[in-house]
């Protein structure tokens, strides 16, 4: 099986905050669909003190590509540390996203180190990514993918968001989720995203340029179904909702607070 290497940089302070750092959650979410048909590989600079070694002998397996997610902040410097490590190790394409990526895409790929950028939410532009990546395609008609080919810069237009809740659940197991179970006020807590977006236009929020003011919600039946499922597989005692506004809907968080118990 083809192998594709995450990369999890340094976040900042957010590293200080729990016993433990915060599952890689966008790179889970952002591979969902890829996970059955290549092997996916985790390299994270948070709890690997030899992540470089790591890489090397990740990267010595031929991987498709190298996937990299970065907030703005600190963890760019981070990300770019990570980024020019693997271009002095290989020529292996590097695909960035992420909320500071579609925020400032213009400036992303115009770095040397970035390959090809993914815009917005990324489970089905970056499946379609790599597949392009494997056979060898053009990225030309790929929707939400920036990249370089011969020389030049491909600028295709972001889809519209897709529907949250037709997208499978995401395998926590894809990596290995138990050294990222953190304790909150002594109960072991699980990171769970049940929707993506707000619709509200805030001006200091991410989402007006990241989701275009749009929301996606999994339906409180499928959200219920995954949390028993992932409390049988881990054990955990609280769920931490990553949601940008969970109560959009008030008929449906109030269904999912009631469902848990």
């Amino acid at each position: 099986m083809k192998s594709l290497i995450l990369l999890q940089p340094k976040i900042g302070d957010m590293d200080d905050f729990r016993d433990k750092p915060t599952p890689p959650m966008s790179l889970i979410h952002a591979v969902s669909l890829l996970a059955d048909d290549y092997k996916i590989v985790l390299v994270d600079q948070r709890i690997d003190p030899h992540w470089k070694e790591t890489l090397r002998l990740a990267i010595g397996n031929d991987p498709i590509a190298i996937c990299i997610t970065t907030l703005s902040g600190p963890m760019i410097k981070q990300a770019l540390t990570m980024a020019d490590a693997v271009k002095s190790m290989c020529d292996v394409p590097v695909i960035w996203g992420g909320t500071h990526i579609t925020m400032f895409s213009e400036q992303a790929i115009a770095h040397p180190s970035v390959d090809y950028i993914v815009l917005g939410e990324g489970e089905i532009i970056l499946k379609q990514l790599i597949e392009a990546i494997d056979r060898q395609e053009t990225i030309k008609s790929i929707a939400g993918v920036w990249g370089k080919e011969n020389g030049q810069v491909i600028r295709n237009p972001r889809p519209k968001q897709g529907n949250f809740n037709d997208l499978p659940a995401v395998n926590y197991d894809t990596i290995n989720f138990h050294q990222y179970l953190y304790s909150y006020k002594g109960y072991q807590t699980l990171d769970y995203l049940s929707s993506k977006g707000c619709p509200y236009g805030c001006a200091y929020c991410y989402n007006t340029k990241f989701n275009d003011n749009q929301w996606s919600a999994k339906s409180a039946q499928k959200v219920l179904a995954e949390l028993r499922s992932l409390k049988e597989q881990y054990g955990f005692d609280m769920v931490y909702l990553l949601d940008d506004n969970f109560f959009i809907d008030f008929a449906r968080a109030f269904e999912i607070i009631d469902g848990l118990d």
